[in-house]
Parts: structure tokens; sequence; C-alpha cells
């Protein structure tokens, strides 16, 4: 028997879809707890200084979420390639971002140096956001590298390692946090936003290094041709930046209206952007855990895609329904009954906010309503994202995220009616309410749905 016949099909089977789903949600969940204690270790240090990182790392991230959005689409011809059992191919997708993603190191480096100068932080968030802006960017290649290694083993449901390798990073980035951002006494110096960038840094490089030497393992080599298929593909590489640059647009027009909107929060005042980057880090690890739903439901869908089994596809976009509706629910339960656990951690801070509290609780509330619609989001957007329709999807996003959150912040606080934070997680539910049920207008006319290999 050869190789190519051990290959587990990816079909609409309750197995098969928990097989690849249960990992990837392990996988996001590992990031998001990461940058959720990262968060929480920086309140602990200073409150600014957890500010400032949350509006600093979304700058940051709105720039290298530019490359991830192509360097991602090798997902889908690696599912689409893999289901027409083309095995020898796999890997040609994603060396071409793998050069992407390292032709980008120059441009990350160049803007680590002018940070100083490339950022809207009102005047008491500015040295600690400068900090750490200026130490994330300078390895901020190592995000769509990641991206690009991750998408050999996502198209082939292979998502056990993704879900190892980021458990391993986020460990690491959790005792490195507590050393680098608190110090050691006569051993490590207390670093504050730097030292939690350096352990962000060094979490990234880890996984990346995981990745890449399974990429590289023998059986790999063997099968799927990984040191022959490294030539560059002008075509694969067109391909990748067809389906990926409309996605990098978007995810940074996306994040560049989050960073919009805490920079105006955080102009408005300290107690403002406290209330809401505190209900935000909560948001942020649930969507992490909404775009793991995403990114499976494209992996399972291209690869039936790459088999022309389009029945399969709606079965399976039936279940990620039923899944998403049932996880929001599970979030969103804790979040309304039980706000009390979560105060009860802010209660340690260094800085007492217990005045802060009710309007806390408010936002926990329009979060948990949030979270669930963007779980239904996010697994649509990745079922028509496996047939290649990256424009609709990312547009749709980004237009209602603009028009109907930041456009009446802003017209908010010019007129110095911005008080508080609350009324903008009113609007994120108006948003996420208008963009599902478009997004799911296009699932239903299957104008998306076109085998690319």
């Amino acid at each position: 028997m050869n190789n190519d016949s051990k290959t587990e099909i990816i079909d609409s089977s309750i197995k098969s879809i928990l097989r690849v789903t249960i990992p990837v949600i392990l996988s996001t969940v590992s990031i998001s707890l990461m940058f959720l204690i990262d968060r929480f270790f920086l309140a602990g240090y200073s409150v600014d200084a957890m500010n400032a990182a949350c509006i600093s790392g979304n700058f940051v991230a709105m720039l290298s979420l530019f490359f991830i959005g192509i360097t991602g689409a090798a997902g889908v011809f690696v599912g689409q390639y893999n289901g027409a059992r083309q095995y020898r191919m796999l890997a040609v997708p994603v060396w071409q971002m793998i050069y992407f993603s390292l032709a980008s190191a120059p441009l990350f480096l160049l803007l680590a140096y002018f940070s100083p100068y490339l950022n809207m932080l009102p005047q008491y968030f500015l040295k600690d956001g400068v900090v750490y802006q200026q130490t994330l960017m300078c390895l901020g290649f190592l995000g769509p590298l990641r991206v690009s290694v991750t998408a050999f083993f996502v198209g082939q449901g292979k998502t056990k390692i993704i879900a190892c390798s980021a458990l391993i990073g986020a460990i690491t980035n959790i005792v490195l946090d507590y050393l680098l951002i608190y110090g050691v006494p006569g051993t490590i110096p207390s670093l504050g936003c730097r030292g939690a960038a350096i352990a962000t840094n060094i979490s990234e490089f880890t996984q990346v290094m995981i990745l890449t030497s399974i990429f590289f393992n023998s059986h790999n080599r063997k099968k799927f041709k990984i040191l022959e298929s490294r030539k560059l593909n002008f075509e694969i590489f067109k391909g990748c930046y067809r389906i990926g640059f409309p996605m990098s647009i978007g995810h940074f027009a996306v994040m560049l209206a989050w960073y919009m909107l805490q920079t105006i929060i955080g102009h408005t005042s300290r107690d403002a952007s406290t209330v809401y980057n505190i209900a935000l880090n909560i948001f942020m690890f649930f969507f992490f855990i909404s775009g793991g739903l995403g990114r499976s439901a494209m992996s399972i869908c291209s690869n039936m895609i790459g088999r022309d089994d389009i029945l399969s596809v709606r079965e399976t976009y039936k279940f990620f329904v039923i899944m998403s509706v049932c996880l929001g629910s599970l979030i969103a339960v804790p979040l309304i009954c039980c706000p009390h656990w979560i105060l009860s951690v802010l209660n340690g801070l260094s800085d007492d906010i217990s005045a802060l509290y009710p309007q806390i609780k408010m936002a926990l509330l329009f979060v948990s309503i949030a979270i669930t619609l963007e779980t239904i989001f996010q697994s649509t957007f990745g079922v028509i994202l496996s047939g290649g329709d990256a424009k609709f999807g990312i547009f749709v996003d980004m237009v209602c995220l603009w028009i109907i959150v930041v456009t009446p912040t802003a017209v908010l606080y010019f007129a110095n009616m911005l008080h508080s934070s609350q009324i903008v997680f009113g609007f994120m539910i108006l948003r996420s309410m208008v963009s599902s049920s478009i997004l799911y207008a296009r699932y239903k006319s299957m104008k998306w749905c076109k085998k690319l290999v």
C-alpha cells in the first residue's frame, strides 16, 4: 500500500469534522489565552501599561494581518490539492508564502525604527505604548511565516500538530511574561511592556521552529516532495495573491477600525479606555476561537470542493452553524450570569478600579451577545473562503465595522457625547447581526463555490 492511500478522507461526518475542528479550537484557545494572560500580567504591573499595550498591539496586528491575509490563502490551495489527491503539489503554495513572509522582514524592521512617529496614543499611554510597539514590530514577519507553514497542515486536516505547537508557544509566553514583566530581583530586571513584547516574539519564534521542523521531516520530504517543491511558481503565487490580497486589505481595514476605536476611547478618558480594553480583551479571546471555527470550516470544505462533493459542503455548514450557536451560548452564560469571577480577578490589579465594576458588568453583557453572532459569521466566512471567495466576506466585515461602529463612535466623540465605552459594544452587536445576515445570503446563492485546482 502506498503512502497516498493512507491519507484520511475529510468528509461531512461528525467524527471527521470534530477530528479537524477540536485541535484547531484548542490551538486558538492556546493563542487567545496567551494574549489574555499577557494583558493580565501587564495590568498587574500597571493598568496604563495594559491600555498602552492593547492599543499598540492592535497597531502591530493591523500590519501583520495584512501579510497574514495573503499567506493564509495557501491553505485554500493545500486543501483543494489534498481533496483532489494531488499530494506532490501540497508544498508548492506553502513555499511561495514562505518566501513572501521572509521578504516582509526588512519592512517590519523599518516600521520598528519609525515606531515613535507611527502611533496615535494619548500622552499618558505614549511611553509604554511605543516601547511595546517597537519591540513587537522587529519580528513582525514571524506571524505571516507561522501562518504560511501552518497552511500545509490545516489544508490536510492535520490540526493536532498546530494545537501542540500553539500550546507550547502559549506556555513559553506565559512563563516569560512573568519573568520579564515583573523581573527577578538580582537576576532579571523588570522590563514591563518591553518584557511582554519580548515574550511574545520568543513564543512566535518557538512555534515557527516547531512547525518548520515537522514540515521538513523525512516523511513529508518523501511523500510530498518538500525540497523539490521549493522553486518559485508564479502561477500559484498569483493564485494565493488573488485570493489573499482582498483579505489583506480587508484585515488591514478591520484592524485599523479597531485601532481607531481604541484610540478614540483612549482619548476620551483613562476610565473609558480601561473598561473598553478589559471587555475587548475578553471579546478578542473568544474571537480567536470563532476564527478557529472558520479556519476549520475552510479546511474541511476546501477538501470537499477539491473532490466535487458539494452536498457534503452543505451538510458541513449546517453542523458548523449548530456548533457556533452552542459554543456562543456556552460562552455567554458565565459572562452574563457569573461576572463576579472576572471582577475577583480584577481585584488583584495594581490599581483600584472597583468604581468601574458596574460599567464592566454591562460591557460583558454586550460582549457575550456579540461573541455568539461573531462565531456564526466566522463559520460562514470559512465555508465561503473554501471556494476561493475572499472578497465578499471581508468586504462585508470591513464596511459594516466602519459604517455601523466606527463612524457613529467618532461622531459622538467629536460632538463631546462619548462618555463611556458601553454604547460602542451596542454598535458591535448591530454590526454582527447585519454582517452575518448578508454573508448567509451569499452562502445561499452558491456563487462563491469554485474549484481552483
